[in-house]
């Protein structure tokens, strides 16, 4: 499960770079960034708003990590939309990135699923046998 939240933060560390790229005019960050700065416009407006989804996904990756279902639901479907910006941009690159983050992230979220299911078969199988 832990494992699975990790991918966010590595999320993160792509867009931090993503940034720096930005800042010193390289266009290797299409292939690191994310959809929604690519659609901001200028450099100065694609590091704002890259920043501050950043920060969303650094809160949500810190929830999943301490078990929140929720962090992972909302993450994944921020990040999906996000995925499908840079679809509809043609930047099919970024877009397969984005996938097997996805994939990385949902493994998280299956694996947190079953470690919950097993606590309560455990906690049944102890109130019947009680």
């Amino acid at each position: 499960m832990r494992e699975g939240a990790a991918w966010f933060f590595w999320i993160v560390g792509l867009a931090t770079m993503n940034s720096l790229f930005i800042i010193a005019g390289s266009h290797i960050h299409r292939f690191t960034g994310f959809g929604v700065s690519a659609i901001a416009g200028s450099g100065v407006m694609q590091v704002i708003v890259s920043g501050w989804f950043a920060a969303g996904l650094l809160f949500l990756g810190y929830c999943a990590a301490e078990g929140q279902k929720w962090a992972f639901v909302t993450g994944m479907a921020a990040y999906s939309v996000d995925g499908a910006l840079l679809v509809g941009s043609g930047d099919y690159l970024s877009a397969v990135l984005h996938a097997v983050m996805l994939y990385l992230i949902y493994r998280g979220f299956s694996a947190l699923g079953q470690a919950q299911g097993s606590k309560l078969s455990d906690a049944a199988s102890a109130a019947h046998a009680g």
